[in-house]
């Protein structure tokens, strides 16, 4: 197609990225409001503990210490110890649909 997607360069992270997405726009109705609500003390910032203690709450067995390590390891591109809705903001355009599409074409085609 002439460019890479995240799920092509990093398939792993990408599917990591699209559950934290569906979580958040599920138990929250968005981005900014999950983050809202990661940050008790309204200082802009999350740190990974903030993001594991609301996750875990969702579900204990996918969310994990390991597992939301990863994410946040993913997401805190400067490596600063914190995210900032900044950090979170391109999971709004996220397409999570396409996502379960690709998945089914690539479980159809793999059946064949």
């Amino acid at each position: 197609s002439g460019f890479l997607t995240l799920d092509e360069l990093d398939r792993q992270g990408y599917e990591l990225l699209c559950h934290f997405k569906e979580t958040i726009d599920m138990q929250f109705g968005g981005i900014e409001q999950g983050f809202r609500s990661m940050d008790p003390d309204e200082n802009g910032q999350i740190h990974v503990r903030e993001v594991y203690l609301t996750l875990r709450k969702f579900n204990r067995l996918q969310w994990t210490p390991a597992t939301v390590q990863k994410l946040f390891n993913r997401l805190d591109l400067g490596n600063t110890g914190f995210l900032t809705l900044d950090n979170l903001a391109f999971l709004e355009t996220m397409d999570v649909a396409a996502k379960q599409k690709t998945v089914f074409r690539d479980t159809v085609r793999v059946g064949v």
